[in-house]
């Protein structure tokens, strides 16, 4: 008879700990989600920023672009015109890597 209550002892000592090592387990896999959610939020603000910075210099881009095309229909000289081709190569390039970036 004791060693049947012994053998139930043990046993429940056994599962108690199991029990509690998967108990911190448990705990330790929560804090990792929390700690992995905590950085996704924090790296969706930064692509949230990078995006807005893209779509800054892409306006900016645009507008060089604007303005180069517009002088280049109106310079005489070849060496002006041939800045403004430079100048509108230049946006046209800086806009299509930050086109390229967005894929």
């Amino acid at each position: 008879m004791i060693i049947i209550i012994l053998s139930i002892i043990l046993l429940l000592l056994l599962l108690t700990s199991f029990l509690y090592i998967q108990k911190k387990k448990v705990m330790s896999l929560q804090q990792q989600i929390s700690d992995l959610q905590s950085k996704i939020s924090i790296l969706e603000k930064q692509y949230l920023s990078a995006e807005q910075y893209n779509d800054s210099l892409r306006q900016e881009a645009y507008t060089v672009h604007l303005y180069a095309s517009l002088s280049l229909e109106e310079a005489r000289k070849t060496s002006i015109k041939d800045k403004q081709s430079q100048i509108i190569r230049s946006s046209e390039h800086i806009l299509e890597l930050l086109n390229n970036e967005k894929v």
